[in-house]
C-alpha cells in the first residue's frame, strides 16, 4: 500500500474555527413565513457543515450547532429531531452533489465500454469529498441510531432516488453491464467507501504510528484503493453470466 493519504485540497476541507457564541437573533424567534423557515434551516445546516469539517462527525454536537447557527437548541428541534437528523440531511446534500458530478462525468463515456475510465470517475470524484466520505462511513453506525423509523425510511427513499440517474449512466457507459448489475455496483461502491474511509483517514495517534517505516504497509491510499476496487468489481460484473 502507498503512504498515508494526502487528500486533494478543496474548499470543502477548509477548517474554520467555531465562532464565539452569540444570543439567538430575536427576529428568528418570530419566523413564520416559509422563506424565514428556510433561512433558519439553512443556517442550522451551514453551521453543521462548518463544525463537521473542523471537528469531524463525533465532535459535531447539537449544542455546538446551536451556538454556531445562533438558533437555540429548543428551536432546532422544530426543524430536526436530533443531531443525527441534521447529519442525515447533510448526507443527502453531499450524495446529491457527488452523484450529480458522477452523472456529468459519465455522460461522454456512453457506449464506450471503458471500465477503467468509469472506475476513474468514481475514484476521483469520491476522493475530493472527505465530508461525504466521513458521513457515509458513519451512516449505519452513528447517524441512523438516534432517529425515528419514518425519518430513516424517508432518508433511504431519497437516497435510492438519487442513485437512479447515475446508475443509468453507468449502464449506458458499459453496455455489457445490465441495469440491475449497475445498481449492484453502486451499492458495492458506497458500502466500500464507508468501510475504507476510516482506515485511510486515521486519527492523529494512528497516523503517527503509520508514519513509522515498520508500519508503512498498513497505510491506505484512499483514491488508489477505491479506483482498484471499482475497476475490479465492474470487470467482474461485466463478465458475469
Amino acid at each position: 500500500m502507498s503512504r498515508t493519504l494526502e487528500m486533494k485540497k478543496t474548499t470543502q476541507t477548509t477548517h474554520v474555527s467555531e465562532p464565539t457564541p452569540e444570543p439567538e437573533d430575536s427576529s428568528w424567534s418570530r419566523a413564520r413565513r416559509p422563506e424565514q423557515k428556510r433561512e433558519r434551516r439553512n443556517a442550522i445546516l451551514s453551521a453543521a457543515v462548518m463544525l463537521l469539517d473542523d471537528k469531524g462527525v463525533e465532535s459535531t454536537s447539537l449544542s455546538g450547532i446551536a451556538r454556531a447557527s445562533g438558533v437555540s437548541k429548543a428551536n432546532i428541534y422544530r426543524y430536526f429531531e436530533s443531531r443525527e437528523a441534521i447529519l442525515l440531511a447533510l448526507t443527502l446534500d453531499e450524495a446529491e452533489a457527488w452523484l450529480g458530478e458522477v452523472t456529468t462525468r459519465l455522460a461522454p463515456l456512453a457506449g464506450s465500454g471503458d471500465i477503467r475510465a468509469v472506475a476513474e470517475v468514481f475514484a476521483t470524484t469520491m476522493s475530493t469529498r472527505p465530508r461525504g466520505c466521513a458521513l457515509l462511513s458513519s451512516l449505519s453506525s452513528v447517524l441512523e441510531r438516534n432517529v425515528g423509523v419514518e425519518l430513516i425510511a424517508a432518508f433511504k427513499r431519497q437516497f435510492s432516488t438519487l442513485l437512479e440517474t447515475p446508475t443509468q449512466a453507468v449502464h449506458m457507459a458499459l453496455p455489457d453491464l445490465s441495469l440491475d448489475d449497475a445498481g449492484v455496483f453502486m451499492t458495492f461502491f458506497y458500502v466500500f467507501v464507508a468501510g475504507i474511509w476510516p482506515v485511510s483517514d486515521p486519527p492523529p495517534a494512528v497516523a503517527e504510528v503509520l508514519a513509522r517505516p515498520e508500519f508503512s504497509d498498513m497505510s491506505v491510499d484512499f483514491e488508489g484503493v477505491v479506483r482498484t476496487h471499482a475497476h475490479t468489481v465492474l470487470r467482474g460484473l461485466c463478465r458475469s453470466d
